[in-house]
């Protein structure tokens, strides 16, 4: 087996704010939200306080938590930027100092606007914070018509490359309803035109709200997958791909790329009316069991469609010019596709599998015989697999982009602690679905730790990356 892999960057000069270098800038970023991490075990652990599927969600702890989510966000679409050589370096170093201070406003206003109750300071950074998220998704998108306009190449005219275009509206139109369900959250039915539409589409202004959430929440986190795998395909090969190997990855993107119009689409028009996807494939009493048609899309069209695109890189054989011999860029690969892989497993098999024994899990119904492993599985997989798993992902792609040789450290701590917490969320769910501190509760706490610790690992090699890019730009 053979993995295919980009060269190591040539030296340049960094992107650089001031005296701060774009490595020093990724550095702060990353201790932010790591303490930002810790500090949710104790501000927003949903297993303390909504110990139920049907639980409403604590406004403080999702403000808490969307810290954490922008930050990921904004570091994929800068690593994005970086992965695909976008010639606009004016916008890079704004898709940078958007995402610093994007990050560092909406912490403020989980800090002090973690109420329903209007504080107009606090509320104005808050809002300014998440609008900053969306000048970061504009940038890049701007960047990227901007290299199809002025340099055009084989890059541009990649299916990665559109992936990552059709990644980036979705993930400005779920911010959009976002916006629009914080503000309807604040404000209620003012202006009237809010209250109209709901009558139009024949809703309440309280079902229009939920509808929004919803459907923000599902697709922001699909979209940014959307947007890894087409940075990951791009930097691995992709275009270098041959035969079976070729073909398989195409599959894959295609399947992405349909899988992330459609789901956009069908969140789009469920959060702005009533229409929602069909159950599919239903049976039991009432037709209780049965997968989401929304599920479906995003679990065949993009994890399965990543997968496949993964699977295709990972045995690409083909010789290529600017191939670098890399076992390190090797062992980010394998990472890279083990989380994907575990992905899958908890959201796809696990959940598909729940969603077609809804009678037993109850699908949020307290008296239903699997209630509590229902309630555990809610919250596992979206802080596994759709918090954990992409931040992983992000941050191995940092690594393979600037700590080339503390690569295979960083990748084995990513499987070893992935692993682990996978393992301990299976059993967690369907052995001891327990609340609290059952045995997979500790299991999964370990192979948190793991995972945190190869974050620390990978914050001191940047640390010394640094100094080095300070160099360099005292050069310049």
């Amino acid at each position: 087996m053979s993995m295919q892999v980009q060269p190591k960057p040539s030296p340049r000069s960094p992107i650089h704010l001031g005296s701060v270098t774009w490595g020093q800038a990724i550095w702060g970023l990353g201790i932010w939200l790591a303490l930002w991490a810790v500090g949710s075990l104790f501000v927003a652990n949903p297993f303390f306080n909504e110990q139920s599927a049907s639980a409403n969600p604590d406004y403080a702890n999702l403000m808490y938590v969307h810290v954490l989510l922008v930050g990921i966000t904004a570091l994929a679409v800068l690593v994005t930027c970086e992965v695909f050589k976008l010639h606009a370096n004016k916008i890079k170093a704004f898709v940078l100092v958007a995402t610093l201070l994007s990050t560092l406003l909406v912490s403020f206003g989980a800090i002090f606007d973690a109420t329903l109750q209007v504080h107009w300071f606090w509320l104005i950074v808050h809002v300014i914070g998440f609008f900053l998220l969306d000048a970061v998704f504009i940038a890049m998108l701007a960047g990227f018509f901007l290299e199809l306009k002025n340099h055009p190449s084989e890059t541009t005219r990649s299916l990665p490359f559109w992936l990552a275009i059709v990644a980036g509206f979705s993930l400005e139109f779920a911010a959009l309803m976002g916006h629009l369900a914080g503000w309807i959250l604040s404000f209620g039915n003012h202006p009237a035109l809010i209250g109209a539409w709901a009558n139009l589409v024949g809703e309440k202004v309280s079902d229009f709200d939920a509808n929004l959430i919803v459907s923000h929440s599902h697709e922001i986190v699909v979209a940014m997958l959307a947007l890894i795998i087409a940075v990951v395909a791009h930097r691995f090969g992709y275009q270098s791909l041959k035969a079976g190997a070729k073909g398989l990855a195409q599959v894959g993107g295609w399947l992405v790329m349909a899988g992330t119009v459609l789901m956009t689409v069908i969140y789009v028009v469920g959060g702005i009316t009533t229409e929602e996807p069909p159950n599919l494939f239903t049976f039991g009493p009432g037709g209780a069991n049965g997968l989401a048609g929304d599920d479906l899309v995003t679990g065949i069209g993009v994890m399965i469609g990543g997968l496949l695109i993964l699977g295709g890189l990972i045995f690409n054989k083909s010789k290529h010019e600017e191939t670098l011999d890399s076992r390190g860029a090797r062992y980010t690969l394998a990472a890279i596709a083990w989380s994907w892989l575990l992905l899958v497993l908890t959201v796809v098999v696990a959940g598909y599998y729940i969603e077609l024994h809804e009678v037993y899990f109850g699908a949020g119904d307290p008296t239903a015989a699997g209630a509590a492993a229902d309630a555990v599985f809610t919250f596992a997989h979206q802080d596994f697999a759709f918090y954990m798993l992409p931040g992983l992902m992000v941050v191995l792609l940092l690594a393979n982009l600037l700590l080339h040789n503390q690569q295979r450290t960083i990748a084995w701590g990513a499987i070893g602690g992935s692993f682990i917490t996978f393992v301990g969320v299976l059993l967690y769910v369907f052995a001891t679905p327990k609340p609290l501190f059952s045995v997979g509760y500790f299991i999964s706490a370990l192979g948190i730790a793991v995972m945190f610790v190869t974050l620390l690992v990978f914050l001191q090699g940047l640390w010394k990356f640094t100094a080095h890019e300070e160099k360099l730009v005292s050069h310049v």
